[in-house]
């Protein structure tokens, strides 16, 4: 017989990036103008990450959902398309709302 665990975790992932003054400059005409314009679509169009952290929230607070179920054997063939399939449907506004809420509980 076999099982599948499912958890839900809430992960708030921060990453760093070093973007060359040049760059801006080129871009936005001045740092100061890249500061007051749209820097952060720019900056996470450059992608260029030197360092990324990761915080499992949900590990961490104790309150990670955990689900069992029965698994049939064609649906324990389709699990890992299944979970794909998920995290493409999250929406960016669903990212977003968890995100807020990630931010909300640090300041707690």
């Amino acid at each position: 017989m076999k099982f599948k665990k499912i958890e839900h975790h809430q992960v708030k992932i921060t990453r760093y990036a070093e973007v060359d003054d040049e760059d801006l400059i080129k871009e936005f005409g001045s740092v100061a103008e890249a500061l007051e314009g749209d820097w952060e679509n720019f900056v996470d169009q450059y992608d260029i990450y030197y360092e990324s952290k990761e915080d499992w929230v949900s590990d961490r607070k104790g309150y990670t959902e955990i689900e069992w179920e029965v698994v049939e054997d064609e649906e324990y063939e389709k699990v890992l398309d299944e979970a794909t399939e998920e995290v493409d449907k999250m929406s960016d506004d669903k990212y977003d709302e968890i995100i807020d809420i990630l931010h909300e509980e640090d300041d707690d």
